[in-house]
């Protein structure tokens, strides 16, 4: 599946395929930080845009990838969730949900993945 616009040309695996390598350097910065998360399950990673109109063409490319769970509004944006069909596989964990948050007015993000969550109970 390719996914074109006139500034994004990724097909939509290569966009999850993405996610290696900044999961490796997240747990790489954990590790030089001395901070363990082996026991906590990675709830969730989050990928960024800049746009609305971008948001609403991957919210709709990521349908295709999973099951919308909840799109809910934090913070005056809507925040989507998605539960992947397909986990991202990462070092021996499976992240199964990715979130998808529309851009907050007057800030600017650059495209990709932003931060992962982790349940600590």
């Amino acid at each position: 599946m390719m996914y074109i616009t006139s500034r994004y040309k990724y097909n939509m695996n290569e966009l999850i395929i993405q996610a290696t390598p900044f999961l490796e350097k997240i747990f790489q910065l954990l590790e030089k930080d001395g901070i363990d998360v082996s026991e906590y399950e990675l709830d969730h990673i989050c990928y960024r845009v800049e746009i609305n109109e971008r948001y609403n063409q991957l919210k709709n490319k990521f349908s295709q990838l999973g099951n919308l769970i909840n799109e809910e509004e934090i913070g005056g944006r809507p925040i989507s969730t998605f539960r992947l069909n397909q986990p991202i596989e990462f070092a021996e964990r499976k992240i199964n949900c990715l979130e998808l948050p529309s851009p907050k007015m007057n800030s600017f993000y650059s495209e990709g993945y932003e931060h992962i969550e982790f349940i600590i109970i």
